[in-house]
Order: structure tokens, then sequence, then C-alpha cells
């Protein structure tokens, strides 16, 4: 069964390379391995389709790489929340309105754009709690989160930091008294069903740390976590929009994404055409959102 995985990926990956031809029938296939009831077919299928697939397609840094990345995984989502291990996954999706594999595609294409918090002055003093996520491995909270940590602890001093994710990142972060943890465990060991149920729990803590909180009160800042499945599924929606009170006593509502709370860092795009290290491009990736320029 491992084998049939393999060469489904490899057909569909030299097809796409040769031509840019879509095999849709074997990202289907490959999706219903993954989602098979057989526990071992499923997670036999589940390691062939993220190492050879979604993670390659995860470390290219290629904004082509990015499009067939969320064109297949929508599509692999949408065949997994049919199963009936899943219906979970399908009522929270369908909660944020995503009954599609077209509105999860187009949700994800529209995170490309770097969101606009130049206004964070005026958020500073209503912001109450930043959940920071974590990107899961060691080595990328190290280059990634702990960049967006020190720049979210500079710019809202007032606020209280939360990073969700797993044990690791608790020991990698737990010298900093600034810092608050939430468990949040993911398997990369799971069938793909089980990996994309870890985003339930994740809603769960994501409700827990925002009830009694309005949307200009907390910002949830995704670094292109494993969490959301690299922003593909969502955390918060965009219906309830704050206003802020500027200087000048007049209104207005930033542009963040028309505001739900939410900042995504495309990390698998931003600055591809450089050389800088993962950290400098988080840093310039801020800089960009926050409109400033800080030195690091």
């Amino acid at each position: 069964m491992q084998s049939s995985a393999e060469q489904l990926v490899a057909e569909f990956l030299r097809e796409y390379r040769a031509s840019g031809t879509y095999l849709r029938g074997h990202v289907a296939r490959l999706a219903e391995l993954a989602s098979s009831q057989d526990d071992q077919v499923a997670e036999s299928a589940t390691r062939v389709l993220f190492a050879s697939l979604v993670e390659p397609l995860a470390d290219s840094f290629d904004p082509v790489a990015v499009t067939l990345y969320n064109r297949a995984f929508a599509q692999i989502v949408q065949i997994c929340r049919r199963n009936p291990a899943a219906l979970l996954l399908d009522e929270r999706l369908n909660r944020f309105g995503l009954q599609s594999e077209e509105h999860l595609i187009a949700r994800a294409e529209s995170l490309r754009v770097v969101s606009d918090l130049s206004a964070h002055n005026e958020l500073a003093r209503s912001l109450q709690r930043v959940i920071i996520l974590s990107r899961i491995t060691l080595g990328a909270d190290v280059a990634i989160t702990s960049v967006i940590i020190e720049r979210i602890k500079r710019n809202f001093p007032l606020a209280e930091i939360v990073l969700a994710g797993g044990s690791k990142a608790a020991q990698l972060f737990g010298g900093d008294p600034k810092v608050s943890f939430k468990e949040i465990g993911y398997s990369r060991a799971g069938t793909t069903i089980a990996r994309l149920l870890t985003w339930i729990n994740l809603l769960e803590c994501v409700r827990e740390l925002t009830d009694g909180l309005n949307p200009a009160e907390y910002l949830i800042v995704d670094p292109d976590t494993r969490l959301t499945q690299l922003g593909l599924l969502p955390i918060t929606g965009a219906s309830e929009k704050p206003q802020w009170v500027t200087s000048s006593g007049h209104h207005r509502v930033t542009t963040m994404s028309e505001w739900s709370g939410y900042l995504f860092f495309p990390s698998r795009e931003y600055g591809s055409a450089t050389s800088q290290s993962l950290a400098e491009l988080t840093s310039a990736w801020l800089d960009q959102a926050f409109g400033e320029t800080v030195t690091t």
C-alpha cells in the first residue's frame, strides 16, 4: 500500500512539473488511502502523503509550491471531512462558511497578502491578549516564533502573551516571564484525519483564551503552523469589526484582514527571492505588517 501511495505522489509531481497538469484523481486516491478505516493503511498512506508531497511543498520556499499545496490539501480536506470519523471537522468548517474545496482555497489564497496592522498604536490601547501559535518543530520556533514573541512584547507591552503548542515549545520559552503556555499536542505519526482533528482542539483552546474578550482585545498570530495546516484551516471569522478612536477623534477600522483578530505569516514564500534567513524574513514581515522598521 505504501508503494502505491508513493507511486501516486511521484506521478502527480512528475506530471505537474512537466506540464502543469493537476492529476486530481491521484490526489483523491491518496486522500482515500490516508483516510481509510483500516488504521494501518491510513497511517502508511499518511506518512507518504506528508513526507513525499506536503512537506516538500511546504519546504520549497516557492510561491508556485504554495499554490499547489493550497489546491492539493484543500482537496484532501474536502475528501477527509466526508469520513464518519471526521464529523467534527466537517461541522466546524461549515460553521466558518467553508462548505467547498473552492472556499478553502479562496481563504488560503487571501492570506498570501500581508495584513496591515499599521494602526497598532490604537490596537495597543485595547489589546489584552496575544495568542501565538507554535510552529511545532523546535528549529522553526527558534527561527520564527522567537522573533514574533519579541516583537509582540515590544509593540504590546501591556498585553498577555500566550504560546499555544507542544511541550517542547514550553521548554524553549519557559524562561520568559512574559509568556504563558497552552499545551496543544500535534502528532506527526497519526493518520491524516487525526492530524486534522488537532484543529478542533486548537479551536477550543482559542475559544477559552478569547472568552469574554471582544475582537479588539485579542490577536492571534499564526506563523504558518501545522496546527492550522499552514493556514488552510481558520481560527477566527471576520464578522465582528471593532472600531478604535484615533487621536483626531475619528473612528477607523483597520485593514487587518478586515480585522478578524488574526495575523498570518506566509513563511513559505515571503521574501523567496532573497537570501535572508528565516529570522530576518520574519522580522521584515513584522516590519511590513506593523508599518515600522525595527533593527534586530
